[in-house]
This record gives C-alpha cells, sequence and structure tokens, in this order.
C-alpha cells in the first residue's frame, strides 16, 4: 500500500481488501478545470474508480508487476499510485484511485489502461487495457464491474491479460441534453479544430495515454499480427458467404 497514506501500518490480506471495498477519501476532480480555449456545456459527471486488479503478466524477467493505472477520457487524463510488486495489485481507500471526469456529450468513452511501472525515464510495460461506453451506463447507478484486459482494439489475442476490477457512476445534469448531445459534434475552435487534446505532463505519460486509447495497433503503424487478425476474419467473412450460399440452394 502506498506509505504516505498508510504510514506505520500493516493490514493483512482480509483487511486489505474491506479497506478497498469502502468509499475512496481522495477524488481528482476534473470539472472545474478548462483545456484549450474549449467552452462546450457540461451535461454530466463520471465518478471512476479503480479497485484492484487480477491476474496481471509478469512483464519483468526478475520482479513482479509495478501496477499503475491511466484514466482517459475526453481531454483529460488521470494516473493512479504505483503498487509495487503484486501481480494481483489492491489500491485501497486512501490512495490515488478515483476521479471525476466533466461530460459534454454522452457518446463519451472512457478507457483505461493498465501498465507496470519501470520508474522515471523509462518505457513502462503494457499490460491491457478495457473502454467504457459511457452512453450503456444507467444514470445515478453504481457500477462495481470487473472488465478483462485486451492489448489491441480489433485483434484477439488468446493469452490472458488479467482483469481490473472498476466501480463507475453517471450523472447528467439535464437527460434532454445528453440525449440531443447525439445531434451536435464537438465545436471547432481557432486553435485546437475538431480534435481533442490530452495535455501529458512528459514523454512517458503521452506514450501511456496513446496507449491507453488506441491500444498497441497504433493507427499508421503496421504490425504482422494485426495483418494475420484482419486475415482471419476474411475467411470467417468468407466461410459464413459460402455456408449461407450453400443454406439457400
Amino acid at each position: 500500500v502506498p506509505s504516505y497514506a498508510y504510514r506505520n501500518r500493516r493490514m493483512t490480506e482480509k483487511e486489505l481488501y474491506k479497506e478497498m471495498a469502502t468509499n475512496s477519501e481522495n477524488w481528482e476532480d476534473f470539472r472545474q478545470q478548462t483545456v484549450g480555449d474549449r467552452d462546450e456545456e457540461m451535461i454530466g459527471s463520471l465518478h471512476a474508480e479503480v479497485l484492484a486488479c487480477h491476474g496481471l503478466p509478469k512483464l519483468d524477467k526478475f520482479t513482479n508487476t509495478d501496477a499503475v493505472c491511466y484514466f482517459v477520457c475526453g481531454p483529460y487524463a488521470f494516473a493512479t499510485d504505483v503498487i509495487d510488486g503484486f501481480c494481483s495489485p489492491v489500491w485501497p481507500s486512501k490512495s490515488r484511485r478515483a476521479c471525476i471526469f466533466p461530460l459534454f456529450y454522452a457518446y463519451q468513452e472512457l478507457y483505461v489502461g493498465v501498465f507496470d511501472d519501470d520508474g522515471v525515464g523509462q518505457n513502462d510495460d503494457f499490460a491491457g487495457r478495457v473502454v467504457v461506453d459511457v452512453s450503456r451506463l444507467r444514470p445515478n447507478s453504481e457500477y462495481d464491474v470487473y472488465l478483462p484486459l485486451r492489448l489491441y482494439r480489433n485483434t484477439y489475442v488468446k493469452q490472458p491479460r488479467g482483469v481490473i476490477h472498476l466501480r463507475l457512476r453517471v450523472e447528467w445534469h439535464n437527460e434532454k441534453k445528453a440525449v440531443l448531445s447525439y445531434l451536435k459534434l464537438p465545436k471547432k475552435t481557432k486553435h485546437l479544430g475538431n480534435s481533442v487534446t490530452v495535455n501529458c505532463a512528459d514523454l512517458k505519460s503521452f506514450r501511456n495515454v496513446v496507449l491507453t486509447v488506441q491500444g498497441k495497433d497504433v493507427p499508421g503503424r503496421w504490425k504482422q499480427l494485426v495483418q494475420k487478425g484482419i486475415q482471419r476474419e476474411m475467411k470467417l467473412y468468407k466461410f459464413v458467404m459460402q455456408t449461407t450460399m450453400k443454406e439457400q440452394m
């Protein structure tokens, strides 16, 4: 557990999981922060917490995974505390694990990436990511979910990457405006146009944010694994079409 939050305290596994399940004490609130020259009206907020990960791959040869999570929603990004030396890390309630994102459109998505922190100036190993469609969450309902981590957006990989335990809650200020937000595109601005800009503290943070949003199949970068995935998909389409034609004849 983070030493700054739990000084001179040791917990058993049972006590740690009990502490994990309680409400977070420290929240990073992005609702009062502005990015660039955007002035869209906020129509709701998303409360997101990471509670634990289970079965993360061992990404370092001689040490266990030092897990850290990145959250990205719209132009905002958040990084949790690093939990050292566990393939099934737990973030207790006093640690840095919770944030509140402003919502400007009902079709926004929450991206969560898990990394093995390798220290300052070193590229972190990518464990996997999940994507949560905000529009699928009922307002004013708390979701306690386990989601499987994936390396790629469009390519299936057999090797398990572990699961992440999240707690989510969406609140709409006006549900009518949330529905009508599907009819408008993000406003063009003088400096940013229609693009979404995420402020990053350094190159390492930038790399982790890109992997969290895009996965390992970053657009414009060729990978043989992605090509094989596309070939398998085309073979499946061909098989389905042939089977359908035989049934109709």
